[in-house]
This record gives structure tokens, C-alpha cells and sequence, in this order.
């Protein structure tokens, strides 16, 4: 019986202390130093082609090489794209400030003291929009 049998036929849902241990005893290197050496060399053997195959394979920085192009081509079409909308959207012929541009009302630009005709100014700013001075 398996120690997932036994679990399962006794119905409780993990194995209680002392009971269904696994036994690593013959994982012990320093129980029988040579039967430890060849399990070692036969692990080895096994995973030599595994391990040639995945040293052949390609890298995580050839992989993203290998999208270079498909990126740059969607970059480059993405782009295109932008100009095109912002070249035919129709000019605002009238000055906007920053504060409306960012959808302040003039209350908040005021409060801010943000100039509502320019659109600079800030909490540190004069009465004229201009920078403290120290």
C-alpha cells in the first residue's frame, strides 16, 4: 500500500505525525559513500541528452532578438497610425490654458493659482504667475 492509499482509505486528509514517513535513507551520502557515487554517475548518464538539448537551445536575449523585427514593424505602424489622427483632427484655433487643457474648472485654477489666460503659475507662483523668489 502507497502512502496515498493509505491516506485515501483511512479518510483523513493528511498523514498524522509518525505515521506514513517517508524513508530517505538511501539519499544519505554519508551512509554508504559508493552507492551514493553511483546513483550519482547514473542520474548523470540519464540526463546527459537532456541536458545537451537544452544547452542547444536558444537563449531568453535570442528569443527576444528574435522579435525585433515584428516589434519594430508594429512600432513603426503604430506610429503612422498617430500621425495620421493628429495631422487630420482639426486645429483649435483659440488658446487654451493649461488648467482647461487639463479639464480644471476656473474655481480650481484659481485655487491652485494656476493663471487661467496662460496657464503657468503654481502654488509657489506670484501674483503674476511668475516663480518665487527666495
Amino acid at each position: 500500500m502507497t502512502v496515498n492509499e493509505s491516506r485515501t482509505s483511512r479518510g483523513s486528509g493528511g498523514a498524522r505525525e509518525g505515521e506514513d514517513r517517508l524513508d530517505f535513507s538511501a539519499l544519505d551520502p554519508t551512509r554508504d559513500a559508493a552507492a551514493f557515487e553511483t546513483q550519482l554517475q547514473a542520474i548523470r548518464f540519464a540526463t546527459q541528452s537532456e541536458l545537451a538539448r537544452r544547452r542547444g537551445a536558444p537563449g531568453l536575449l535570442d528569443l527576444f532578438l528574435g522579435w525585433r523585427r515584428p516589434i519594430l514593424a508594429t512600432s513603426t505602424l503604430i506610429a503612422a497610425a498617430s500621425l495620421v489622427v493628429l495631422l487630420s483632427a482639426p486645429a483649435d484655433t483659440r488658446s487654451t490654458s493649461l488648467a482647461e487643457a487639463a479639464g480644471l474648472s476656473s474655481t480650481w485654477a484659481e485655487w491652485m493659482g494656476i493663471s487661467a489666460a496662460t496657464g503657468s503659475g503654481g502654488p509657489s507662483a506670484g501674483p503674476n504667475g511668475e516663480g518665487a523668489t527666495e
